[in-house]
């Protein structure tokens, strides 16, 4: 069974039948976030980066239902059991309710695998009044889907991780201040903040000032635009397989950039000091999300799996995180600061959610 497709959904970090309500929102993401409603937006002000698209969410919600159906159909490969601490191992997982009393650790174990994949289905509801959530091992927050058939509740004030999807009721925020790194959608009725809320769309980014090796030499990434010529490495096949090429010229297709307006474990870049790999490998710090992949040796490493304390740390001293990324046609290698690294992908439903890729 493969995933079905959301072309269209894959561009809603927001989706909702009956109204989104309540506290102020923002939502960071990359260009094609958006956010809509089937009924009343009372939610005031929107922020961020996103734009509203009503004239899509019919199709959107088809495209959800389909999802939903898809996921209702997977084999349960593990039990699930509530407990002070919890340790899911990529797999799905079916329960006929969801409760967490109590603070309760839940880790997200991906066994070095960035594209392994977490289903929490649940037959009722998932109601997580006070967790604490760990990505671990390259667990990705797209690759989390929270499935329920009636409602999820969520009070936690912790960072909460993966896709929220609610069949046939709502999806509500009791806590005061939250922040959301993945997708809320519902097919049933409304979506409701109870106060300040953020939604980070997750993504692979380099932070501003990042030097992307061009025809003319050395550019910063915040200064590419559409057309600009970059010199490709070679290409990555099945987000996994690096395949060298003499180096040629393409043009990027696509470029964004979104400010991070949390900094949290999602978002701090991760800094690969100069000559972390070899001389002038790369030729001055390089600056990436945690969830971006440089090559090494034929091999696609994860930056936040690299932190070593010394050569590679978490830059936790910025005040302000600016990320951008850009396509080309493929998922090429290209020189950022003269290190070799992966461009942005997109196959059909794009990266950012609802394609194992």
């Amino acid at each position: 069974m493969s995933m079905p497709p959301s072309e269209l959904l894959s561009n809603y970090a927001l989706l909702s039948q009956s109204g989104i309500q309540g506290g102020s929102l923002t939502i960071n993401g990359p260009l094609g976030t958006v956010y809509g409603s089937a009924g009343v937006i009372t939610t005031s002000p929107i922020s961020g980066t996103a734009t509203e698209d009503q004239i899509n969410v019919g199709a959107a919600t088809t495209e959800l239902r389909a999802l939903i159906v898809y996921i209702n159909g997977l084999t349960p490969t593990t039990p699930f059991v509530p407990a002070a601490t919890v340790t899911l191992l990529p797999g799905v997982y079916t329960v006929s309710d969801v409760t967490f009393p109590g603070v309760v650790n839940l880790v997200f174990d991906a066994n070095n695998d960035q594209n392994a994949q977490f289903f929490i289905r649940s037959g009722l509801s998932i109601d997580l009044t006070t967790v604490t959530m760990v990505l671990t091992n390259g667990a990705q927050a797209n690759n989390i889907y929270w499935s329920a058939y009636s409602k999820i509740t969520f009070a936690a004030t912790s960072p909460i991780y993966g896709n929220l999807i609610a069949e046939t009721e709502n999806i509500t925020f009791d806590a005061t201040s939250l922040n959301v790194n993945g997708r809320i959608l519902t097919a049933g009725t409304a979506v409701t903040f109870a106060g300040p809320t953020v939604i980070n769309d997750p993504n692979i980014c380099y932070l501003k000032g990042s030097k992307i090796l061009c025809k003319q030499g050395y550019v910063a990434v915040e200064d590419l635009k559409v057309g600009d010529l970059v010199i490709k490495k070679g290409k990555i096949l099945n987000n996994s397989e690096v395949v060298f090429e003499d180096s040629l010229l393409e043009p990027i297709t696509w470029i964004n950039s979104y400010r991070a307006a949390n900094i949290d474990e999602e978002s701090i870049p991760v800094c690969i000091k100069k000559g972390a790999f070899g001389k002038n490998t790369p030729s001055e710090d390089l600056f990436v999300s945690p969830g971006h992949r440089i090559v090494h040796e034929g091999k696609l490493l994860v930056a936040s799996e690299l932190i070593n304390g010394k050569s590679i740390v978490n830059a936790t001293s910025l005040s302000e995180i600016v990320y951008y990324h850009f396509e080309l046609y493929d998922h090429s290698v290209v020189d950022a600061n003269g290190l070799l690294s992966e461009t942005f992908l997109e196959i059909d439903n794009s990266s950012k959610v609802f394609n194992n890729v």
